[in-house]
C-alpha cells in the first residue's frame, strides 16, 4: 500500500526543504564562526594598541628620577627663601593617550581580567593630568612654600603610583595576549 501523495513531486519537495534547511544552518554557523574570529580579532587589536600606548608611557615613567626630582625642588625653594626669592617648580604637562579614548567606548569587550587594571591606569593619567594643572595655576602660586611643596610632594606620589598601574595594566594586558603577545622593538634587535 503506497500512499498517493508521496509521488516523485512531492519526495523532490522535501529533498529540497531539507538541502534549503541545511544550507542555512551551514550558512549561520559559518556567520557565527566569522563574527567570532573577528570579534576575536577585534579584541586582540585593541588590547595590543592600548598595551602599546601603556609600555610607552611606563618606559617613560622609568627614566623619571622622581626622589631626586623632589629633593632638587625642595633645595630650590630653600635656595629662594634664603635669598627672598619666589620659586614654583615648572611641572610640564603629559602627552595625553591616544588609543584609549578611541576604544574606550568598546572597553566591554575587552576580557575582563583586563578591563580594571586598564581602567585604574588611564583614571590615574586623568588624575596626574588634573594635578599638573593645578601644580600650573597661579592658585598654586599664591600658596606659601611649605603647602607648594607638600603639593609637590603629592604630585611625586602620584607619578610613583601611576607607575605602578601601568606595570599592572601591562601585566594584565600580556597575560591575557598570552603567547600571541608582540614582540617590542627593543626584544626583536636582540
Amino acid at each position: 500500500m503506497t500512499a498517493e501523495w508521496a509521488g516523485p513531486a512531492v519526495t523532490a519537495a522535501i529533498i529540497s526543504s531539507l538541502i534549503a534547511i541545511i544550507g542555512w544552518l551551514v550558512s549561520y554557523r559559518m556567520t557565527r564562526r566569522l563574527e567570532t574570529v573577528r570579534r576575536d580579532e577585534k579584541v586582540r587589536d585593541f588590547q595590543i594598541a592600548l598595551l602599546a600606548e601603556i609600555r610607552s608611557e611606563r618606559h617613560h615613567l622609568a627614566t623619571l628620577d622622581l626622589a631626586g626630582d623632589l629633593e632638587h625642588v625642595r633645595a630650590q625653594y630653600a635656595a629662594a627663601e634664603q635669598h627672598g626669592r619666589a620659586y614654583a617648580p615648572m611641572v610640564p604637562r603629559i602627552a595625553g593617550p591616544l588609543v584609549f579614548p578611541n576604544v574606550v567606548k568598546e572597553i566591554h569587550i575587552l576580557p575582563e581580567r583586563t578591563i580594571d587594571p586598564v581602567v585604574l591606569y588611564f583614571r590615574q593619567v586623568q588624575l596626574v593630568e588634573r594635578f599638573i594643572e593645578d601644580l600650573r595655576g597661579e592658585r598654586f602660586r599664591s600658596l606659601e612654600s611649605a603647602r607648594q611643596i607638600a603639593m609637590y610632594a603629592d604630585y611625586i606620589e602620584l607619578m610613583r603610583y601611576w607607575r605602578v598601574m601601568a606595570e599592572q595594566a601591562c601585566e594584565a594586558l600580556e597575560a591575557s595576549l598570552g603567547a600571541s603577545r608582540p614582540v617590542s622593538s627593543s626584544a626583536s634587535v636582540r
